[in-house]
C-alpha cells in the first residue's frame, strides 16, 4: 500500500486538504458591506465591483487565470477611485488565484505590499513591523491580509514567519467575531501541522498522543516533538468550527494513522491516536455541512478530498468514498467543469487501486489521462504515474507498459516543473509526495525487469538534480558534466540507490562501462547500521567500535572491487539517502585492518549534472581567512538561541594556512563580521575561502548556516549574496567547523546545498562538530599539501591530511568529518 499514497500530492497532499490552497473566503461581499458600513461611497467604483463578481465566477469553475486578470484589472479601477478598501480587497482575491495556480511566492511579494512588511519576509525575514496597522483599513479587512501572508508563508516553507504573522492576524482580530478569527486558527492549524510533518520527517518518528489538554493558539516557541504541533493542530481546527477545519482535522487524523500503519516498529501508537478521536461524528458533520454548499471548484474539491480521507481510514469506507466521487464526476460533467472532472476520475482510479481491483482502476486512470491529455496541463503526470503503479501490481503485470507509463510520467513531471519555473522560477513540487517516490519506483521497476543500466544512472543523476533545486528553490543548469572529470583522473563512480528491500550499487569505471551489484539489505536494516556508524564516530571517549564501519565496507565497497584495476586513481559517490550522511573515508575493511582512505582518495558529488568545474588557480593562489578564535567572547545567536564557544585552536589553524600563501587575508576574532567579508570580497580575487567557524547543515535551507562575530548568523542566501561577487574564481571553500544537524535524516541536503550555492569548484566541510585542536592539524597537512608546486589534487590532499592526523588521533571521530564536495581535481 505505500506505493499507492502519493496520486492526490500534489492537488491535494499527502496531509493536507484543498483548503490549505483553497481555503480563503471572497473579498466582494466584505469590501461591498465594508463600503456601507464605513460610508465609502463612489460612483466609478461598480464597475470595479461587477468585475470582482465576475472573477469570483471564474474561480468558482476553476478558471484560476482568468480570475486573476479580472481582479488585476478591479484593482486598478479601485486605484482611479481612489479607494483603499477596493485595492486591498482586489490584492487579496488576487493571492488566492496565484496561490490556486501554484505560484505562492508571487503572492507572498504582493501580500507583502498590502501588509506592508519587507518583500524579504518571503525569503527567511521574520516580520517586526506591520504597515498595515497603521492605515484607517478596517480591521477586518486587515486581519485577512494578515492571514493571507501567513498562510503563503506556510506554503513557501517558512513556518517561524508564518506563526508570527498569524499570532498578529489573531491579535488584529480580537475584537472581530468568531466566525471572522476562524481562517485564521485554520491558517495556525495547518502551520503547526507542517512543523510536525517537518519533525516527522526528518527524525522518522512519532510518539504516542498526550492525555493532557491542548488550547490554541500555541505561541511560537523552539521545536517540539512531532505529535506535540499536532496535538495542538488539532485544538485549533476543533476551534475554528468551520467546513474547512472539520476536513483538516479529519485528513490529519488520517495521514497520522495512514504513516504509523505502515511502519512496523511503531507498535499499538496508531491504535491509540485512534482511540483519542472520534472520527465517525466527525465525517457524519463533514457530510452534513457538505450537502448545503454550492457546486463551486471549491466544495467539489472538498468532497474528492473527503473521499480520499474516507478511503485511507481505518476501516476503509470504500462505498461512501465512491458515492462521493460519482456525485462530483457527474455534476462536473453537467456544469462543466474540467479540471474537476479530471481529478475525480482519476481519484476514483485510485480508489479503485487501492481496493486492487486492477480493470476499472486502469479504465478511470487512463480516462483520466485522456481528460488531461490538453496542453498545458500540469497533473497528467499523476495519472501517467498511476498507470505504472497499476500495471506492475494487476493480477498479469505488464511491466514493459508500466515502464513506457512512468518514463511519460517523468518526462511530464520535467516539463510542467520547466514550463513553472519559467513563469515563477519559485515555483516547486514537494520532493517527499510528488517526486522522489516517482523516481524510486521508476529506478526499482527498471532494476528488476531487463535494467537499462545507462537510464538508471541518467534517472539517479536527475533524482539528485531535483533534489537540490527543491532545496535550493532555483534550477540548476550551467553546471559542467563530470564524465570529463572521471575520465581525466581514473575516477570510478559508485551510484548506490537505497529500495525497500536492497541496496543496489551501479559502478561507473573510468572507462564508462557500468556494473551492477545487488546487496540483500533492506532500508530498515541498512539505515540502523549508518545510525550505529555515526554513533560510533561521535563517542570517542568509548574507543573505536569498528562493526558498523565495517559492514558499510562489505556492502557498499567489498563487491566492486575486484572490478577496480590500477588504472582507478580516485573513488567518487553520488550517495542517496541516509548514506549521505556517512563519511565515507572511515569506512573499514577489517580483513586489511584498513580505511577506505588507506587505498583511494575519495570524493562526493550531489550528482553528475551539477558538478562544478575546476576553477584557474595559477602559480600563485590567493586565500582568504575567517574564523571565530580565542580573541572571540562567547556569543550567542538570539535568533537561533545556541550559544557558540570559540575555536581555541583556530589562531593556530589561521597562521599556519596564511603562511602558506603570498596573498592572504585573515578576518579573524572581531574582524570577523558580515560587513568586514563582504568588503573583502568586494575589492579581491580570491581562489580559496577558508572559514574556521561554528555552521549547521540541515534539510531546511533556513536553519543552514554559518556564525560570524556576535553570534550572527550567515543563511545560506546570504551566504551566496556574499560569495558570488567573487563566484567565478572561487576554487575550493573550507567549513572547518560546521556540523550536521541532529536527528535530521537529510541534513546532508545542506551540505550539498552550501557547496553548490557558494559558486565554489569545490567545498570541504565537517560533518560534525570536531575537537578543535585535531583540525588545526588536518588543515596543516591540507595545505601544505595543496600548495606545493606539484599540486596534487584535493581528494589526495585531504587523504594525506586525514592520514597524517590519524598518526596522532587515531580514532576517526578527530579526522573523518570533513568530506570533499564536488570538483576532486
Amino acid at each position: 500500500m505505500t506505493k499507492k499514497r502519493h496520486i492526490l500530492s500534489l492537488l491535494f497532499p499527502v496531509g493536507s486538504t484543498i483548503s490549505k490552497r483553497l481555503g480563503y473566503f471572497f473579498i466582494s461581499v466584505t469590501i461591498a458591506v465594508i463600503h456601507v458600513l464605513y460610508g465609502v461611497s463612489n460612483v466609478r467604483a461598480a464597475t470595479p465591483a461587477a468585475l470582482i463578481q465576475q472573477g469570483k465566477m471564474a474561480y468558482d469553475r476553476g478558471d484560476f487565470p482568468t480570475a486573476l486578470k479580472i481582479w488585476d484589472r478591479a484593482e486598478a479601477g479601485y486605484r482611479l477611485a481612489r479607494d483603499p478598501v477596493g485595492v486591498a480587497g482586489s490584492q487579496l482575491n488576487q493571492s488566492q488565484a496565484l496561490v490556486a495556480m501554484g505560484l505562492d511566492r508571487r503572492a507572498c511579494k504582493l501580500l507583502t505590499g498590502t501588509v506592508g512588511v519587507s518583500e524579504g519576509t518571503c525569503e527567511a525575514e521574520i516580520p517586526t513591523k506591520f504597515g498595515m496597522g497603521q492605515t484607517n483599513l478596517p480591521p477586518a479587512l486587515q486581519a485577512s491580509a494578515i492571514e493571507k501572508l501567513g498562510d503563503v508563508l506556510r506554503l513557501l516553507g517558512n513556518l517561524d514567519a508564518a506563526q508570527v504573522t498569524l499570532s498578529q492576524a489573531l491579535e488584529v482580530a480580537k475584537p472581530l467575531s468568531a466566525a471572522d478569527r476562524s481562517p485564521i486558527l485554520v491558517s495556525i492549524a495547518n502551520t503547526l501541522r507542517d512543523l510536525g510533518n517537518r519533525d516527522r520527517d526528518r527524525t522518522d518518528r512519532l510518539q504516542p498522543p498526550a492525555s493532557n489538554q491542548f488550547t490554541c493558539p500555541m505561541q511560537p516557541t523552539g521545536s517540539l516533538p512531532a505529535t506535540t504541533y499536532y496535538q495542538y493542530a488539532i485544538a485549533c481546527y476543533q476551534q475554528a468550527r468551520t467546513l474547512t477545519a472539520d476536513i483538516d482535522a479529519l485528513s490529519l487524523q488520517v495521514d497520522i494513522s495512514d504513516w504509523l500503519r505502515h511502519r512496523a516498529e511503531t507498535g499499538n501508537i496508531a491504535d491509540t491516536w485512534q482511540a483519542q478521536f472520534d472520527r465517525t461524528e466527525l465525517i457524519k458533520q463533514i457530510e452534513r455541512q457538505l450537502a448545503n454548499q454550492p457546486h463551486t471548484y471549491e466544495s467539489f474539491s472538498q468532497r474528492i478530498n473527503l473521499a480520499r480521507s474516507l478511503a485511507l481510514a481505518n476501516p476503509p469506507q470504500w462505498e461512501a468514498a465512491k458515492s462521493l466521487l460519482d456525485d462530483v464526476i457527474r455534476r462536473s460533467t453537467l456544469e462543466p467543469q474540467k479540471s474537476i472532472l479530471t481529478t475525480a476520475t482519476g481519484t476514483l482510479g485510485w480508489l479503485y487501486e487501492q481496493q486492487q481491483q486492477w480493470l476499472p482502476a486502469v479504465a478511470f486512470t487512463q480516462q483520466a489521462i485522456s481528460l488531461a491529455a490538453a496542453p498545458g496541463n500540469d497533473r497528467q503526470y499523476q495519472w501517467e504515474w498511476q498507470l505504472g503503479r497499476i500495471l506492475q501490481h494487476q493480477t498479469q503485470p505488464d511491466f514493459s507498459k508500466s515502464q513506457a507509463a512512468y518514463d511519460r510520467a517523468i518526462a511530464a513531471l520535467t516539463t510542467t516543473r520547466r514550463n513553472l519555473q519559467i513563469v515563477n522560477p519559485d515555483a516547486q513540487f514537494s520532493l517527499r509526495d510528488n517526486v522522489e517516490p516517482l523516481y524510486r519506483e521508476s529506478i526499482d521497476l527498471s532494476l528488476r525487469h531487463q535494467p537499462d543500466l545507462g537510464k538508471v544512472v541518467d534517472r539517479v543523476n536527475a533524482l539528485k538534480l531535483v533534489e537540490l533545486e527543491n532545496f535550493l528553490q532555483c534550477q540548476l543548469g550551467e553546471y559542467k558534466p563530470i564524465e570529463r572529470f572521471a575520465k581525466d583522473r581514473g575516477a570510478a563512480i559508485f551510484y548506490p540507490v537505497i529500495l525497500a528491500d536492497r541496496l543496489e550499487v551501479i559502478l561507473q569505471l573510468p572507462d564508462d562501462k557500468l556494473q551492477r551489484f545487488v546487496v540483500p539489505v533492506g532500508r530498515g536494516e541498512l539505515e540502523r547500521t549508518i545510525a550505529q556508524f555515526r554513533q560510533n564516530l561521535n563517542q570517542p571517549q568509548y574507543g573505536w567500535n569498528d562493526t558498523a564501519a565495517s559492514q558499510l565496507y562489505e556492502w557498499l565497497i567489498r563487491p566492486a572491487l575486484p572490478s577496480l584495476t590500477p588504472a582507478t586513481t580516485q573513488l567518487v559517490f553520488v550517495m542517496d539517502g541516509a548514506l549521505q550522511n556517512i563519511p565515507v573515508a572511515a569506512l573499514y575493511d577489517r580483513s586489511r585492518q584498513e580505511y577506505l582512505i588507506d587505498i583511494f582518495p575519495v570524493a562526493v558529488t550531489p550528482g553528475l549534472q551539477i558538478l562544478g568545474a575546476k576553477r584557474a588557480v595559477g602559480n600563485s593562489p590567493s586565500i582568504l581567512i575567517g574564523g571565530l578564535t580565542s580573541n572571540s567572547a562567547s556569543v550567542a545567536n538570539s535568533k537561533r538561541g545556541d550559544i557558540y564557544e570559540p575555536l581555541a585552536y583556530a589562531v593556530d589553524e589561521v597562521q599556519a594556512i596564511k603562511s602558506r600563501f603570498v596573498t592572504a587575508t585573515a578576518l579573524v576574532g572581531r574582524d570577523f563580521t558580515p560587513a568586514n567579508l563582504q568588503r573583502a570580497l568586494a575589492g579581491n580575487s580570491y581562489s580559496m575561502i577558508h572559514l574556521a567557524t561554528h555552521g549547521r547543515f540541515s534539510s531546511d535551507p533556513r536553519q543552514t548556516f554559518i556564525v560570524t562575530e556576535g553570534g550572527r548568523s550567515l543563511d545560506l542566501n546570504r551566504l551566496r549574496a556574499l560569495l558570488k561577487q567573487d563566484a567565478s574564481a572561487i576554487d575550493l571553500l573550507v567549513l572547518s567547523a560546521c556540523e550536521t544537524a541532529a536527528g535530521d535524516r537529510r541534513a546532508a541536503l545542506g551540505l550539498a546545498g552550501t557547496a553548490i550555492r557558494s559558486g565554489a569548484g569545490s567545498t570541504i566541510a565537517s560533518m560534525w562538530s570536531v575537537d578543535d585542536r585535531a583540525t588545526a592539524k588536518l588543515m596543516q597537512h591540507f595545505y601544505g599539501s595543496i600548495t606545493q608546486p606539484d599540486r596534487v589534487s584535493k581528494a589526495e590532499a585531504l587523504r594525506v591530511a586525514q592520514r597524517a592526523t590519524r598518526q596522532q588521533y587515531s580514532h576517526p571521530y578527530y579526522w573523518a568529518s570533513f568530506v570533499l564536495v564536488g570538483n576532486w581535481l
